[in-house]
Order: C-alpha cells, then sequence, then structure tokens
C-alpha cells in the first residue's frame, strides 16, 4: 500500500536592517557599496578592549516590525554570545539573542494558493549581527574576506512549522517582504542578501483518512571542524610540516634519486593523474619504483590475469609480489621512501599531510556513491587508514576509517596520526 506524505515547513528569516550605522559600532552600514574592508572599525573587527554599543534604532525598528507581525513585545529582552569558529566572523562569536529575544508568539495571515486563508503563527523575532562575506576564488585554493558587512544589524524571524507546501511557503514569504518594505526597515533585497531564507523541512504519513500517522526523523545538517579556520589552520600545519620534512629528508630523497638512476633506465620519477579534493585530477608524482611504462600493464587483460588482486571487488587494485618493481623500488616503497615527493605536492596545495588516501581516475569512476564522501577534502601522504593497515585494510573499511577522520578532524588527530606513520610504515604488508 503507497503511504501518503505531507510536507511538514518552517521558516528562518534573516532581515538586513537599513539602520545608517552598524549593530554595535559607528561604522557606516552601507558597505557594500564601499571597497572591501573600509567599512569596518576596531568594534566590529573584534580587536580586544572595545566595548559594543546597541543601536537604538534597530532595536525600534525589530519592536516595530514585532508588532506588526501581532507578536508579544516582553518587558525585556538580552543579547548573548553564539559561539562558532568562520573566517568570516572576526570575533570568533556572534552577538544575537537566545532566551530572551525582542518579539514573540506572532503571527501572519495570508491566501494561499488554493484561495484559502492560512497563518503560520511565529515563534520569536531576534536581533542579532551579520557576519562578513566571504568570495571563494573559481580554483578552489584561496578565499577573501570582505569584514564590511559584518556588524550589520540583522532581524531573524522564526517561524512554527506550519507551511504544508513549496507554494505556501513563497506566498509567505512574498506577504512577509511587502510588510518589512512598507515598514521602511529594510530594502529587502533579495539579490543582495537583504533578505534570507532558510527551510527547514519535515514529512508526516498520513493515514486513509487524511490524519498525521507518523513523523519522518529530522536530519540536521552541520558544517564539520574542517571548515572555516579549521581549515586554514590544518593548511599553516601542512605547510610547516612539509618545510621541515622536506630538509630532515632532503639527503635521503637525494640517494633514493641516485639509486634510481643507477639502477634501472627511465625518470627518477613517475608522473600521472590522480582525483583530488571535490573529485578534481591533479599531476601527481612520486619515486618511480616500477620499470619504465610499468602503469600500461595495469589495465592489460593479459598482465591482469596473471596476478592475484589482493582488493578484488573493491574499485582499487593491489597486486602481491608485483612483477613490474625494480630492485630499488622493492626497498623504497617497502619503507615507503617513493612517496616522499609527495611533501612537494603538500607545499603546492593539492595535497595534504594527513588524509584520504588519493586514487586513479579509473578507480575513482568505479566509486559508490557513499565513497565519493572521502573525495571532499584534500588526500593525504598518510591518513587514518594508512595507519589502521595500509593497503591490507578492506576498501570499505578504509572509506569508513576517512569518513571519521573527515567528521572528527582536529590538530591533535593530525598529530597523533604522524607519530603512528613510522609504525605503520615498518609493518609489513601482504603486498610484499
Amino acid at each position: 500500500m503507497s503511504k501518503t506524505l505531507q510536507p511538514i515547513i518552517g521558516l528562518e528569516i534573516h532581515v538586513q536592517l537599513k539602520t545608517k550605522s552598524k549593530m554595535f559600532c559607528g561604522c557606516d552600514n552601507r558597505g557594500e557599496d564601499s571597497p572591501p574592508n573600509t567599512t569596518v572599525c576596531p568594534i566590529c573587527m573584534g580587536h580586544p578592549g572595545t566595548l559594543p554599543v546597541a543601536n537604538r534604532q534597530a532595536i525600534e525598528w525589530t519592536v516595530k516590525t514585532g508588532m506588526a507581525l501581532h507578536c508579544q513585545i516582553p518587558p525585556q529582552s538580552k543579547f548573548d554570545r553564539k559561539n562558532y569558529f568562520y573566517p568570516d566572523l572576526p570575533k570568533g562569536y556572534q552577538i544575537s539573542q537566545y532566551d530572551q529575544p525582542i518579539a514573540v508568539n506572532g503571527y501572519l495571515d495570508f491566501i494561499d494558493e488554493t484561495g484559502t486563508q492560512k497563518r503560520v503563527n511565529l515563534t520569536r523575532i531576534h536581533l542579532e549581527e551579520d557576519a562578513a562575506k566571504n568570495f571563494h576564488a573559481v580554483n578552489g585554493r584561496h578565499t577573501l574576506v570582505d569584514y564590511n558587512r559584518a556588524g550589520t544589524p540583522l532581524m531573524e524571524i522564526v517561524t512554527e512549522p506550519d507551511l504544508r507546501t513549496s507554494q505556501q511557503a513563497k506566498i509567505f514569504i512574498q506577504e512577509l517582504r511587502l510588510i518589512i518594505l512598507y515598514l521602511g526597515v529594510s530594502e529587502a533585497d533579495m539579490e543582495k542578501g537583504h533578505l534570507r531564507c532558510d527551510a527547514n523541512v519535515n514529512l508526516w504519513e498520513l493515514d486513509a483518512r487524511g490524519e498525521k500517522n507518523a513523523a519522518t526523523p529530522i536530519v540536521e545538517v552541520k558544517h564539520t571542524s574542517l571548515d572555516g579556520w579549521g581549515r586554514i589552520a590544518k593548511r599553516v600545519f601542512d605547510i610547516v610540516g612539509a618545510i621541515v620534512l622536506i630538509i630532515v629528508m632532503s639527503p635521503i630523497m637525494l640517494i633514493t634519486a641516485l639509486a634510481i638512476i643507477i639502477d634501472t633506465r627511465g625518470p627518477i620519477l613517475f608522473w600521472y593523474k590522480r582525483i583530488g579534493q571535490l573529485g578534481k585530477p591533479f599531476t601527481y608524482f612520486k619515486f618511480r619504483s616500477m620499470i619504465h611504462n610499468a602503469h600500461v600493464y595495469r589495465y592489460d587483460d593479459k598482465f591482469l590475469s596473471q596476478q592475484k588482486n589482493l582488493r578484488e571487488g573493491s574499485p582499487v587494485m593491489k597486486f602481491r609480489r608485483d612483477p613490474r618493481i625494480t630492485r630499488v623500488g622493492r626497498v623504497i616503497r617497502r619503507f615507503s621512501i617513493d612517496e616522499l615527493p609527495e611533501l612537494f605536492l603538500v607545499l603546492r596545495g593539492t595535497m595534504s599531510l594527513v588524509g584520504p588516501r588519493p586514487h586513479e581516475i579509473k578507480e575513482v569512476e568505479r566509486y559508490q556513491k557513499h565513497h565519493k564522501k572521502v573525495l571532499t577534502i584534500k588526500p593525504g601522504i598518510t591518513g587514518i587508514s594508512q595507519v589502521s593497515g595500509r593497503s591490507d585494510l578492506p576498501f570499505e573499511d578504509e572509506v569508513k576509517l576517512d569518513s571519521y577522520y573527515i567528521e572528527n578532524w582536529s590538530l591533535m588527530l593530525d598529530i597523533q596520526i604522524l607519530l603512528k606513520t613510522p609504525l605503520a610504515v615498518l609493518r609489513r604488508r601482504e603486498t610484499e
């Protein structure tokens, strides 16, 4: 029997107020029309020792909006700190309101798409400061931050989950925008971000009579610690760590290069494409540990029929006692010396010291949907799966460990993995 599902929609609407100055300082509130980072001061930049003073007009306009939307205005309200760490938040916290907002328990009536009057109840209206604005480079290698918007008065209107269709949500937003424009508290230009809306959607399962039977679980999508300042901290750690390791390992890399030249003909480095962050190919290189042009055998049917793939049934290939490996190659692969040139890829920004291993294009083409989570961050020289079994680990277990790393990253976790890597390198593998 087919189930009937009904959407349950609640909205969080952010409205930028068009006051002359920002929420807690005297900076010009028209920063979007000014050059980047010119309408800022020590207060909105969060410098130590500064004291914010609330914008009286922003508070009055929030009260005005609350009254227009039939809200109760409590006799007392206060501001709170909301702590989170992103590059666009200079203080490391946002001044917002939590348990004592300016307005509560309002409603807005409108005519929905069926011609029926619909009432949406409002939980609260509170006042806070807006964050800065990030501008991401097309190549994904850097982000610029314009702090002109930091500290702009931001009014947040939170509804009850009273909407049942996307069309109702659209009409509600249009009606609310008309009220805001009439009150003159905001330009409400959605293209410029003056009015922004987040929708929280759930589903009710209805029985044969159209009555509520059960609700589906609500899933909240959160940022990981690798977003915002975490990403910056990891990049700084990568650069410093790579420079130190290149200096320390340079004698070993020089000896390895000479040994490869003496042992067999061919280039010192092996260059080819691997898949990096967000599924983008990048030029990968390491010390050559196999005969020249060995890579063409990887997808040769005759060669494959003679080898035992230790990762059979997974997207990747690992052969026991691979005949393509040279004499020097067996030594440098045994101790992962062949991967030392990857330190230069870390400096370049295409790899990280710690992360999931980068796989080949044809291997990634065979990924299932849940495997692609490992592509959300930069690949690493070592990683949690590398110190937990290396190539002997089943591929599904490797993905689970790398997913855990992505969700629970910290600098301390990176340090722990790096300290465990030498012991993991000394441990013998099934591929040897």
